[in-house]
């Protein structure tokens, strides 16, 4: 979950907003970087972002739907955006924010060594996020896409500029 599609506002820094407190910490550093930017991620994978406001919307309706059709038994749906933010389209987008202009090279592996000193400690990504945004399993919406209809969640680009002002209301009131 992220911020509301309107307004981005968030009470916390929480998945993808580490990644871009890890970059922020390290920008300066990126700026006279030569070549790629390494940054863990793998190619195939999207990230199934989902703004507070939009899943929250979709619970009730699949709740109310739930209820007029008498569903029985449990039904598992799962609540993520048809397509997702790739890997790449988030750090693409990290970087645009702090006007890094840096290729970005993604590593689908990170030794463990790394995972345990550098992002837990130097940039604050916790090591079970970073596992996750490496792992990201494929999320079949077939489902629920069926049910809501396919527009019921936005892209991230529908969203991207209110995502990141919740980031910069946040980051300046700490």
């Amino acid at each position: 979950l992220v911020g509301d599609s309107k307004e981005g506002k968030i009470q916390r820094l929480d998945g993808p907003y580490h990644a871009a407190e890890a970059v922020r910490h390290i920008a300066n550093v990126l700026r006279v970087w030569k070549g790629p930017t390494p940054v863990p991620g793998h190619v195939r994978s999207s990230i199934p972002l989902i703004p507070v406001d939009i899943c929250a919307q979709a619970i009730v309706d699949l709740t109310l739907k739930g209820l007029q059709e008498s569903w029985v038994g449990f039904k598992s749906l799962h609540l993520s955006p048809s397509k997702g933010l790739t890997a790449r389209g988030l750090y693409a987008s990290i970087f645009k924010k702090f006007g890094l202009n840096s290729e970005i090279l993604l590593m689908p592996l990170v030794p463990d060594f790394l995972v345990k000193e550098a992002f837990d400690r130097v940039i604050n990504l916790p090591g079970e996020e970073l596992e996750y945004l490496l792992n990201l399993p494929h999320l079949d919406t077939s489902e629920t896409r069926a049910i809501l209809g396919d527009g019921w969640c936005p892209e991230f680009h529908a969203y991207e500029e209110s995502f990141w002002k919740g980031y910069d209301e946040y980051i300046s009131h700490r």
